[in-house]
């Protein structure tokens, strides 16, 4: 098994940025990396990649550890032509691979540059392939980063005992991807995968992929830097954790990947959520399902707010303000905690007569059918109110405390509360419905 280091993927994520399309790379495919960079032909990928790596990690490929590294393959489907796509995958010299993923590309600022409007990862990375994961079962990209693993073992299949798959904030979520949809014979080589401060995925996608989730989610580790990282869901089973940004670092700043901090033997040191993280996963659950009233207010805000803010130049800091104003506005009945449990479990104060209920509102289930009958779809509500608010997989908790209540209701009527002992009933089924179809 390959022993590469969370700072090694963090690397290899990062190349996924560079491009590898020079004459050099064409002219000389056995070259590794530092071939490459010392080639006196190749001076404008070498200043491309000090620009894109930094000149420390250029010292590491050039007489450093990274120094036998050798791109064996890249795709690269950008421009108005493509879909934004972008992968390479990186042959570490002791018979194991990396394969990589470009996450979202481009400095989109309409403010202070009016044609960046013009540049097509825009529309192929920030708006059809990041904002298209909300109730979506799968995304272009998506399709591409599984066919492009597909790929790299059909032709490279003999060449490499095994894979390490990786990729930064969109590119964390395409690598995932790619993992949890391999085939057996795939995912029997894969070593690790690693999502970078990655987005999740949405309600769709992780109940229509919940038998590859339940096979292969054990693969994935998802490191959570930012407000990026805590979109939507994280996906049950997975090694969902938090890492440490360096002191200071605030809002958007901490999913650069300069900001995250490592010990001496190359793994990421454990961090905890900024509130920022925590109100994004709270405002991207809830557009998941923007047929809710609730989701369709929270979204025209949300967009309301992102346009008024390009156009006033607002700081992330002022921006994050104002998503704090539309978390109170939509969720000022709840109140929530982020727990480091496979991603953000919410727990929410309900007031509500049919989860706290009496002896008394026990005895009136029991004497009035069509009192129960109100009562059972007033738990109806309260569960799809709570689906609509929260991640569902953290639920697990919440429906346990709702059904223990449940049936100490039936126990304390006796007889006279057979109606009681179907309301828990219908929660012990609703959980065991929920708990199957997300995989845990």
């Amino acid at each position: 098994m390959a022993g590469y280091t969370d700072k090694d993927l963090q690397v290899a994520s990062a190349l996924a940025y560079v491009d590898f399309n020079s004459e050099s790379f064409k002219n000389h495919p056995d070259w590794t990396i530092s071939q490459h960079l010392q080639d006196p032909a190749n001076e404008s990928f070498k200043q491309a990649f000090i620009d894109s790596m930094g000149s420390e990690n250029y010292d590491k490929f050039v007489s450093g550890e990274y120094s036998n590294w050798k791109i064996v393959d890249s795709q690269n489907n950008n421009g108005w032509d493509g879909n934004g796509f972008a992968a390479c995958t990186v042959d570490t010299g002791d018979g194991n691979a990396i394969v990589g993923f470009r996450g979202s590309e481009g400095n989109i600022n309409i403010i202070d540059d009016p044609s960046s409007l013009r540049d097509p990862n825009l529309y192929d990375d920030w708006l059809t392939a990041d904002a298209g994961l909300l109730n979506s079962t799968q995304t272009s990209q998506q399709q591409y980063a599984e066919e492009y693993l597909k790929r790299i073992n059909e032709q490279y299949g003999d060449r490499f005992d095994g894979y390490s798959i990786t990729g930064h904030s969109l590119g964390g979520n395409l690598a995932e991807h790619a993992t949890l949809t391999a085939s057996d014979e795939i995912a029997a080589k894969i070593n690790r995968c690693l999502n970078l401060d990655g987005p999740g995925y949405s309600d769709e996608y992780l109940a229509a992929h919940a038998d590859e989730i339940a096979k292969n989610a054990h693969l994935v580790d998802h490191y959570q830097a930012s407000a990026v990282g805590a979109m939507l869901n994280s996906v049950p089973g997975t090694n969902y954790s938090h890492i440490s940004v360096k002191d200071g670092t605030e809002g958007f700043d901490r999913h650069s990947m300069s900001k995250w901090e490592f010990d001496d033997y190359g793994n990421a040191k454990p961090g905890q959520p900024d509130e920022f993280s925590i109100q994004a996963n709270a405002i991207t659950n809830t557009l998941d399902d923007i047929t809710t009233e609730e989701g369709l207010g929270a979204a025209k805000d949300l967009l309301w707010m992102t346009f008024s803010g390009l156009i006033a130049g607002e700081s992330p800091e002022e921006m994050a303000e104002r998503i704090q104003e539309i978390y109170d506005s939509y969720y000022n009945n709840y109140s929530s905690q982020a727990q480091n449990r496979g991603g953000y479990a919410t727990e929410f104060s309900v007031s509500s007569p049919v989860l706290v209920s009496t002896s008394e509102t026990a005895s009136q289930c029991s004497r009035n059918l069509s009192q129960d009958a109100m009562q059972i779809d007033d738990i109806k509500s309260e569960i799809s109110l709570i689906l609509k608010a929260a991640s569902f997989f953290t639920l697990s908790f919440k429906l346990k405390k709702s059904v223990t209540n449940l049936e100490k209701l039936a126990a304390k009527s006796g007889k006279m509360s057979e109606s009681a002992s179907k309301i828990a009933e219908l929660y012990n089924n609703t959980e065991t419905n929920i708990l199957s179809n997300s995989g845990v």
